[in-house]
């Protein structure tokens, strides 16, 4: 058979034809986005205010120390639940909020977990910059508001989110799997398919049931009866056949008569 090239009508057809493989792949994808939004829930965020004596000019510089390896290193023993330096720089996020007022921001997989992570790096900070190595001279600073609650992304957001990419996701692989199993079906469905395997233009199409057999075509050749559409297609059709064949057929004697005529006058 003649393979096609993809087109949107084709592609809508393949999509009917193997709709159980195509439904079957959009539903597991559907479920495993879900699932995946299920299983990692949105990260909590909680932020400490570390309040300094006086504005400062160089606050800027308390942020990035705020986020240093030194004082992260200090507030692990403090943090407990297997969080390692590696996690904890990603999760941990300071701003100045405002000239001598730090916002220590902790972002973890439970709104407990990132208060624990936003108070103890808030902790170890003050105890850095109050010790005689500080790089920006023994600040006296205090924790003006304790992380306390947290906020997350909504759960909600998580689910619409990768619900809709885990069915999009599966649609794709469907079509992909009928396409590939279409392509290799060399069963002939329609009659555009068996023309082209043919060689050989439609010139007409009437309906009947599909027989499932070699005796099934028997009796539908034997007995078929056409309704009153089906009959006057076939009517005009086998009309145009016999004034195509009675046209070849008057060319032909005429040009056999001018042939045997020619011969007889000479």
């Amino acid at each position: 058979m003649t393979q096609q090239q993809p087109n949107l009508r084709r592609s809508m057809r393949i999509v009917r034809r193997y709709k159980g493989i195509v439904g079957g792949f959009a539903f597991l994808g559907l479920v495993a986005g879900v699932g995946y939004a299920y299983l990692n829930p949105p990260q909590q965020t909680s932020s400490a205010l570390v309040i300094l004596p006086t504005p400062k000019p160089n606050i800027q510089t308390d942020t990035l120390i705020a986020e240093s390896a030194p004082v992260l290193t200090a507030a692990l023993p403090k943090i407990g639940h297997g969080m390692t330096l590696t996690a904890l720089h990603q999760g941990i996020t300071a701003t100045d909020a405002t000239g001598n007022v730090i916002s220590v921001n902790a972002t973890d997989k439970t709104a407990s977990e990132a208060e624990d992570d936003a108070n103890a790096v808030a902790a170890s900070f003050l105890s850095f910059i109050g010790s005689a190595n500080s790089p920006v001279g023994a600040v006296a600073g205090r924790v003006f508001v304790p992380a306390s609650t947290a906020t997350s992304g909504g759960a909600v957001k998580q689910f619409i989110l990768y619900g809709p990419i885990g069915l999009v996701a599966g649609l794709l692989i469907g079509f992909i799997v009928a396409l590939r199993k279409d392509r290799g079906d060399r069963r002939l469905r329609t009659r555009d398919e068996i023309a082209n395997s043919i060689g050989v233009p439609v010139l007409a199409a009437v309906e009947a049931d599909q027989p499932g057999d070699a005796q099934a075509w028997l009796r539908l050749l034997a007995e078929y009866q056409p309704d009153a559409v089906q009959a006057w297609t076939l009517r005009t059709t086998l009309a145009r056949l016999r004034s195509v064949s009675g046209g070849a057929g008057a060319g032909q004697n005429a040009g056999s008569g001018n042939g045997a005529g020619g011969p007889g006058r000479t």
